[in-house]
């Protein structure tokens, strides 16, 4: 269930206490894992079936009916790989453990080409993936007059992977999301049992749930700020409502 800081609680509806124990941060980070998880399937998915029907259509040689489509495909393509990346890579929410491949016969390997796709040819320009080349025009060689014509250029990088490939980023991001949500179950539950031990006093005297919605260039280059373990439990001073009176 969504809330946004400026609706309402109703007093004939259940009472939503954010409680704020560190197993209900975790909770929320692997929410918001298995959300990206979702999406990269998704994107993936829509990039395997498209890969088949030009597979289908033209064998090894993949070419798209038109620029527009082929941004399309690279499109989802680097999305699934970003979602993907944010579950295992660098940020303020828990990451996963790519141990969990461990038992999948060279997952770790596949787990690693497409972190290294994402990070030294989609986001940052690292790897050979892209290439350019920029040349001197001349005349053909037996000519009465040599000179220099032009220059031209042209590039070539790789924004299409073989089926076989897409499949195996399903296969890993499949597995992801079922460890993801059961670390989702787990936190819930510690939530659950915690919150049983709290007398419901104190729950009602919490923060009715809500979410601050922010936006801006300053938001946009701050951290998100997790709560210190002082801090945890305690109610936030914005974006929240209490208990209807």
């Amino acid at each position: 269930m969504r809330i946004s800081a400026n609706e309402e609680p109703n007093e004939k509806d259940e009472f939503l206490a954010e409680v704020g124990y560190p197993e209900a941060r975790l909770c929320e980070d692997y929410i918001l894992i298995n959300q990206d998880l979702e999406d990269a399937i998704f994107y993936a998915e829509r990039v395997l079936a498209k890969t088949r029907e030009i597979k289908s259509k033209r064998g090894e040689n993949y070419k798209f009916n038109s620029e527009n489509d082929r941004r399309i495909f690279e499109a989802d393509w680097v999305a699934a790989l970003i979602k993907y990346y944010r579950c295992f890579g660098k940020g303020v929410r828990e990451k996963l453990d790519p141990c969990i491949f461990e038992k999948l016969q060279d997952a770790k390997k596949a787990h690693e080409y497409f972190i290294d796709l994402r990070s030294k040819h989609i986001a940052h320009s690292i790897n050979s993936f892209e290439q350019a080349k920029v040349y001197v025009v001349l005349p053909p060689v037996r000519t009465s007059d040599p000179k220099v014509l032009d220059v031209g250029g042209f590039s070539t990088r790789r924004f299409i992977e073989v089926p076989e490939n897409i499949e195996n980023f399903l296969r890993l991001a499949n597995i992801a999301k079922q460890e993801a949500y059961r670390l989702f179950a787990e936190s819930q539950r510690q939530v659950f049992e915690k919150a049983l031990k709290e007398p419901i006093e104190n729950l009602y005297s919490r923060p009715y749930a809500s979410i601050q919605i922010t936006g801006g260039d300053k938001a946009a280059k701050s951290n998100r700020q997790k709560p210190s373990k002082k801090r945890l439990g305690a109610a936030h001073p914005q974006g929240v409502r209490s208990r209807p009176a």
